[in-house]
């Protein structure tokens, strides 16, 4: 997600693999894998806004278009 800046930090909660993604030090949102698909997961506006992705970089692009207002 190089073109995109991201950045991604794993993290292992509850036996599950989660993502946290950034971009310029800013936290975008999370990943979590689970059962073979990716929910990224963002805080917009007070509401929680969620999607399930068949790839993680889908999921990261997701969030890196809500987060500049898209």
């Amino acid at each position: 997600m190089s073109d995109l800046g991201l950045q991604f930090s794993r993290v292992r909660a509850a036996g599950e693999n989660q993502w946290h993604v950034h971009r310029a030090g800013r936290f975008l949102g999370s990943i979590v894998e689970r059962e073979g698909s990716f929910r990224a997961t963002r805080l917009v506006q007070g509401e929680l806004r969620s999607q399930r992705f068949n790839d993680r970089d889908a999921a990261a692009a997701w969030l890196a278009k809500l987060a500049d207002g898209g």
